[in-house]
């Protein structure tokens, strides 16, 4: 199975990578838009009843399930006074179970409420200075799971998915430069076993997340399962002292034959775009450029447009369905070589398009026409599948691996009174015009990694191709030389008999 579940233990207390998928669990946004509707005016001291109500105008008003008037009607009569005489809104816990109920009640797979303790945790994943052990890990079971699951999967059983356990482990993937993993003698392939003695199976990943941190300067003791050489597994206790580390989220590698490699963990840390910036940049002088974008559960899309632009010289980016008050409104996006055109249309005015085009506002650094292979897997999600597809709708990428997630819609990301927050489906979005939600983006060249942590199949099946791609760029720039070299013979002796011949 592949990778589909990556995860920096460094991070405060959730994973990226595949909880983009799982509401309020989720650590990782997803794609996400930031709205900001105020504030400023809630009591002073906690009112469950103003809270409640303050999330309930902010799902009505937005959701896009509730774009139909009377499919919103229907909502609003169930929920509006749902909660106002039991006394449920007269305490914090309450009013919390009250709002998720209340949203859960739209059977949104990645809507999710965020009170204070779960909205700070996902605040803190764009800081890329963390506390914990620098190690990177994945879960592969985690994919196969979430994929079995119906569309309108209760919380419960989305939780349940990640479970750890014999046949959903926790791997560790790779580690950090310096990190406190690495001096401890941790190693890629290790699977954990024990975290302090406690055995991690039948734990959720997060909570085997929250017992490896802690303190910077603290100690932990993990237990982890390693494979010897000759095949047989041993147990070892490596004790670990935590500290803070830098988290980066972009990797860069020379693999050999002028090809670049370039790993993108997510699109949620401030640094998303400069550090990808940079990394491009090493690239763009190289014959070839392999993107690596498995086990990335997306994040701000602000930050995908901006990469997007780095890499596409022209083409369909993205076209985005919002919801409009009982309309939709359809923006696209069009890459220029310099410029940035945006046109909009409303489903009730379609004949009403309203354009704006203005400057290009990053530029493109991968040369037009280096090769470009783009590896995936089932835990490729939400942005990263955004940029996937429209690279592939857009025939600028060769796509290898295994088909993504198919999340095709994005979040509202809304603050609410009392520290909480609230993520609403609002919009769906096509990369490169091209409808994915509940499909993915399905690989041009289809491959699985098996069981072995030191094979990495889909890696060397994304060098071939690329390789496949120099080759014959190489052998047309030959022709082509060839081709000229002859012209201009044929022409030096046209020339030389006229010349001979006035």
């Amino acid at each position: 199975m592949n990778t589909p579940r990556k995860v920096v233990l460094g991070l405060l207390v959730l994973l990226v990578g595949a909880f983009a998928l799982t509401g309020p669990l989720t650590g990782g946004r997803g794609v996400s838009q930031y709205l900001n509707f105020g504030t400023h005016s809630a009591p002073a001291q906690f009112d469950g009843k103003y809270l409640y109500n303050a999330a309930f105008v902010r799902i009505r008003d937005v959701a896009k399930p509730l774009i139909n008037p009377a499919d919103r009607a229907k909502w609003v009569a169930e929920w509006e006074h749902k909660f106002d005489t039991d006394g449920t809104l007269s305490t914090e816990e309450g009013t919390d179970r009250a709002i998720t109920m209340m949203l859960n009640s739209l059977n949104q797979r990645f809507d999710h409420y965020s009170p204070p303790q779960r909205l700070q945790a996902e605040q803190q994943m764009q800081d890329a200075s963390l506390v914990g052990i620098g190690a990177s890990i994945e879960s592969p079971g985690v994919g196969p799971k979430l994929k079995l699951l119906p569309k309108d999967a209760t919380e419960a059983q989305i939780k349940e998915a990640f479970r750890v356990s014999d046949d959903s482990p926790m791997i560790v993937e790779s580690l950090m430069e310096g990190s406190p993993a690495l001096k401890a003698g941790v190693k890629p392939g290790d699977r954990f076993v024990a975290v302090d003695g406690v055995s991690v199976n039948g734990l959720l990943t997060d909570e085997v997340i929250k017992s490896v941190k802690g303190q910077a300067g603290s100690q932990v003791v993990i237990t982890f399962a390693r494979k010897k050489a000759d095949g047989s597994v041993e147990n070892i206790d490596l004790t670990i002292t935590r500290a803070r580390v830098i988290v980066p989220v972009v990797t860069f590698k020379d693999v050999g034959n002028g090809i670049a490699y370039v790993k993108l963990s997510n699109f949620v840390s401030d640094y998303t775009v400069s550090e990808m910036a940079a990394a491009l940049t090493k690239a763009k002088g190289m014959k070839g450029l392999i993107i690596d974008l498995r086990g990335n559960g997306g994040g701000n899309l602000a930050y995908l447009e901006a990469i997007a632009q780095q890499v596409l010289a022209d083409g369909t980016m993205l076209v985005l369905e919002h919801r409009y008050g009982d309309n939709i409104l359809e923006q696209r996006q069009v890459i220029q070589p310099r410029i940035l055109l945006e046109t909009q249309v409303r489903s009730d005015k379609p004949d009403d398009v309203s354009y704006d085009v203005k400057e290009r506002q990053h530029s493109l650094i991968v040369p037009a026409g280096m090769p470009i292979v783009v590896l995936v897997n089932s835990g490729t999600a939400s942005a990263s599948e955004l940029l996937s597809g429209l690279l592939q709708a857009n025939h600028r990428a060769t796509i290898v691996g295994t088909v993504t997630v198919g999340k095709g819609v994005g979040q509202a990301v809304i603050p609410l009174p009392y520290g909480r927050g609230i993520s609403i489906t609002t919009f769906e979005f096509l990369p490169g015009g091209v409808r994915m939600d509940y499909i993915g983006v399905v690989p041009d060249v289809e491959v699985n990694n098996d069981d072995d942590p030191k094979v990495d199949e889909q890696l060397e099946a994304g060098k071939t191709e690329i390789q496949k791609q120099i080759d014959a760029l190489a052998a047309a720039e030959k022709r082509r030389a060839e081709i000229k070299a002859k012209n201009d013979e044929l022409w030096g002796k046209y020339i030389k008999e006229r010349n001979a011949n006035p």
